[in-house]
This record gives structure tokens, C-alpha cells and sequence, in this order.
């Protein structure tokens, strides 16, 4: 949990560390686990060209998952639909052995 707690806590810092980051929460998560999961968007040179991510952090049990995605112009997940798939990870990683 402790972990979690840093990764998140360091994505939420994200646009205070990196002028160009905007940091933009979309989800407290809930299932197997609990998490929380952002849209965060970089510009990445002098015009208005950005980078987009999707990231969640799910804390399960004693383990941790951590996702990113890195959609395109042609192809981005809707925020309920990553929410779906960051669920669904936390209730995946209960079947580990």
C-alpha cells in the first residue's frame, strides 16, 4: 500500500514537477482492489504537440498493479472503458498463484 501511495502521490505531483503536464484524475477504483486511475497529458516540444497517457495504480492484497497506456490520435479508450480494464487487472491478479 505504502508503494501505491508513492506512485500515486507522484502522478498527482506530475504537473507541479513538469510545467507542460496537465494531471487529470478520472477514477477512484474499486473491485478486488482499490486504486485510482488519471489522464495525464505532456506537451512535448514547442507547438502544440501533446502526449496523452492513461495510467492506474490498484493496490490488491500485498501486490500492486500499475498501468499505462499510451493512446494515439486514431485510438483512445473512453474513461469508463479504462476504468473497466483497471478492474479488471485488480481482479486478475487475485488468481495468481
Amino acid at each position: 500500500a505504502a508503494f501505491a501511495g508513492t506512485l500515486a502521490g507522484n502522478t498527482e505531483q506530475c504537473a507541479a514537477r513538469t510545467a507542460t503536464a496537465e494531471v487529470a484524475r478520472t477514477a477512484d477504483l474499486a473491485g478486488a482492489g482499490s486504486g485510482t486511475a488519471w489522464v495525464v497529458t505532456q506537451r512535448v516540444d514547442q507547438s502544440a504537440t501533446t502526449a496523452r497517457f492513461r495510467s492506474a495504480i490498484l493496490v490488491v492484497g500485498n501486490r500492486v498493479v500499475y498501468l499505462m497506456a499510451n493512446p494515439g490520435a486514431s485510438f483512445d479508450f473512453s474513461d469508463a472503458t479504462w476504468h473497466d480494464v483497471a478492474t479488471r487487472a485488480g481482479d486478475r491478479v487475485t488468481q495468481l498463484a
